[in-house]
């Protein structure tokens, strides 16, 4: 008798676990999973490392109430450096009603090939929750190749000047490869140049690095940032893997000639730090006949500086002179930082005479010591001044070189007294 009593109560039990169980879902289940487009119900479905793999879960409403604020999870567990998951935002379940999320989980290329692994599909709200599991195979491409592109040397290269790069290779496919053709390409601003070198042989598993290939830059490349284009052809020619990283070329001094004048600045680009700022001494010749006045404004840089200014307002130079200006450009306190450009444009007698583009290289302000306020007016009245001098000089010659040429006068004649 107690036995049976025992019994009965242990039945009860087990049926109110059962219950209360199916109660935490009973206002949806799901209808159907499929993975990469395969019903993942009818067995253990094959994934390519290195893939995206999308993920799609329906949901049917099988209750009486509308369910809100329902997520979908997906993930798998086992990878090395973390989860791989995806999660959907909130939607609402309506009893009767097939509700269908979309999931998509990034497949490393380093995930451990030739493994077992669980894909788990969670739907949850506030109060119900369900899960299910379903088996995925993962293996190696047969023919994948990973590239990693490597400038060697200074981080902005120069135009006219060669550099060197290294190209390395990872072969994650399950075959070796033979023959690979390794191409990289500079491009950008008009300018398509190209070096081409080969890897006999690269076993699976197995990684090489191509350290043979450099470009020389063209003498008149203009300053700016470039695509680095690295591509890898391997399988007989049958398959292709590209890579893209940005290279930054600093241009030659840009020298404008407009008018009979030469315009160049002793430097065309410089560092600023954030609230500092920096100076770009202007120089020109005056090749025609009449002396000609001289003025220059800057545009085109509204947007970062907080001050931006021509020294002197104006200058004369005489024919065949050289003149001088002092531009003075300072960074805001919160401007972006990377390279700015701007341009200064010179007026010669109140007539457009050229212009020059200048950069400024914006960083932190602990960075680099850069130029305020007061120190950019000292420097302009110091090149002011010797500009100046060395008109007074000049003038200073001038005036003795005609005083020298010059015939002496004679003497008024003496007064004669007649008795």
């Amino acid at each position: 008798m107690k036995i049976k009593n025992v019994l009965t109560a242990f039945i009860l039990l087990f049926s109110l676990l059962v219950l209360s169980g199916a109660a935490l879902a009973q206002d949806y289940v799901v209808s159907e999973v499929e993975v990469d487009g395969v019903d993942a119900e009818e067995g253990i479905v094959f994934v390519e490392r290195g893939q995206d793999l999308p993920v799609r879960v329906e949901i049917r409403g099988t209750g009486t109430d509308v369910v809100d604020n329902v997520r979908v999870r997906a993930w798998i567990g086992g990878y090395e450096h973390g989860v791989l998951e995806d999660m959907t935002k909130s939607i609402t379940v309506y009893p009767g009603v097939i509700e269908v999320a979309k999931l998509l989980l990034e497949v490393p290329d380093d995930v451990e090939a030739g493994e077992t692994y669980t894909l788990h599909v969670e739907i949850f709200d506030s109060q119900n929750s369900l899960e299910e599991i379903f088996d995925l195979r993962v293996e190696e491409k047969r023919h994948d190749l990973q590239i990693r592109t490597i400038v060697r040397g200074d981080e902005s290269l120069e135009a006219g000047e060669p550099f060197f790069v290294s190209v390395r290779l990872d072969n994650n496919g399950d075959k070796d490869e033979e023959d690979l053709e390794v191409r990289i390409e500079l491009i950008g601003n008009g300018i398509r140049i190209r070096a081409v070198g080969f890897v006999d042989e690269l076993e699976k598993d197995d990684s090489t690095t191509h350290d043979e290939l450099f470009l020389r830059i063209p003498e008149d490349a203009e300053t700016g940032d470039y695509d680095l284009l690295t591509t890898v052809t391997y399988n007989d020619g049958h398959d292709q893997v590209t890579s893209i990283d940005r290279v930054h070329v600093e241009g030659k001094e840009q020298v404008t000639v407009t008018d009979g004048i030469g315009l160049q600045a002793d430097s065309v680009m410089k560092s600023v730090a954030q609230g500092k700022g920096a100076v770009y001494v202007l120089s020109f010749v005056n090749s025609g006949t009449q002396a000609r006045t001289f003025s220059a404004q800057v545009i085109g840089s509204e947007s970062w500086t907080s001050e931006a200014r021509v020294d002197p307002s104006f200058v004369t130079v005489q024919p065949d002179d050289v003149g001088e200006l002092v531009v003075f450009v300072a960074a805001s306190e919160n401007a972006e930082l990377g390279r700015k450009q701007f341009t200064v444009k010179v007026m010669s007698n109140s007539q457009p005479a050229g212009e020059i583009s200048l950069g400024a290289d914006i960083v932190q302000g602990d960075k680099v010591s850069g130029y305020n306020l007061e120190s950019g007016l000292l420097v302009g009245f110091i090149v002011l001044v010797v500009i100046l001098v060395i008109l007074g000089i000049i003038v200073a010659f001038q005036k003795v070189g005609k005083e020298e040429g010059e015939e002496p006068e004679e003497p008024a004649p003496t007064p004669q007294t007649y008795y």
